[in-house]
């Protein structure tokens, strides 16, 4: 991310310029970019708000202002690096954060001892002392091969897409800003996960642990929960549907402002009133919760082998 366009994006957020100006803006500094358009993310969020009461819907924006600044913050610093290639001898238990801006973040296992990195204009700096890595880069889609025994990992990125595949992790932390944050075969003891202006999607994934929140986006979710986990879902102008195996035993518990709740599962002891629906599936012993600002709330069955 150029230090012009991340100074209007601060801009913005700190309400020095309007929604517009910003898009301008961003608009003269890169002409041919086909990105979705910040003034575009937030008009459509805007949109999906227009059965919310004001004072919620003002909140929201405001949330979504401060998910601008705090993401841009996070990717604003970026470090100069070779075209090549670069790998990394990483140890045990490593905690690992990358923080990307301007193109699509892939993440990926690796089954060597070593740190991968595919891209253009990247650096990376480490400190084996505490066994910490920190990734900043940005101007370019960068891949990046992550070693099993990496244990923490921590992304910020903006402006692109956001893959991650396959890691084996106890801790797994993304935020994305103006892209979509994609999910698939992760086993993690805890996932926490925020987006605005993308969709969320996860698939083949357990946890024990699972909060997802997004801002003007989608939330599909295909997992197997592990027993006694809790998955807490929330969407601000976008839906949430959360698909699990049709032998599953869980407890519910969703609000719906703007939006309706439905259930592919019969559901024990069910109580609907004002926008709070509950019920039980079985035992209840998987703890959900799902909340949406217009949007609907759904929980699908599938195959007990997926």
């Amino acid at each position: 991310m150029s230090d012009a366009r991340f100074t209007i994006l601060n801009m913005l957020a700190e309400k020095k310029i309007t929604v517009e100006e910003a898009e301008r803006l961003l608009k003269a500094l890169e002409p041919k970019s086909e990105s979705k358009g910040l003034a575009n993310i937030l008009k459509e969020i805007g949109q999906s708000l227009q059965n919310i009461p004001h004072s919620e819907a003002a909140q929201v924006m405001n949330d979504a202002f401060e998910h601008v600044k705090n993401t841009v913050s996070s990717v604003g610093s970026i470090l100069d690096g070779t075209d090549q290639d670069q790998e990394f001898q990483i140890a045990p238990g490593t905690d690992l954060k990358i923080h990307h801006g301007g193109g699509n973040l892939l993440l990926h296992t690796v089954d060597e001892d070593k740190l991968v990195l595919s891209g253009a204009r990247r650096g990376c700096s480490m400190d084996a002392a505490k066994n910490r890595v920190v990734i900043n880069s940005g101007g370019s889609n960068l891949a990046v091969g992550i070693p099993r025994n990496v244990e923490t990992l921590d992304v910020s990125a903006g402006g692109g897409n956001v893959s991650v595949r396959g890691l084996p992790l106890q801790h797994l932390h993304a935020k994305s800003a103006g892209g979509n944050l994609t999910l698939e075969g992760i086993h993690a003891s805890q996932l926490k996960l925020s987006s605005m202006g993308g969709h969320l999607t996860l698939k083949q994934i357990k946890t024990i642990a699972l909060e997802a929140r997004s801002i003007g986006g989608n939330i599909h979710v295909e997992m197997q929960p592990e027993e006694d986990s809790a998955i807490d879902l929330h969407s601000v102008g976008g839906h949430v549907e959360l698909k699990l195996p049709e032998n599953s035993s869980f407890k519910v518990k969703a609000d719906t402002l703007g939006g309706r709740f439905s259930s592919d599962f019969q559901l024990q002891d069910y109580q609907s009133r004002g926008g709070r629906s509950e019920g039980r599936v079985g035992e209840g012993k998987i703890t959900i919760r799902l909340r949406t600002k217009g949007g609907d709330a759904r929980i699908r069955k599938s195959p007990a082998s997926e």
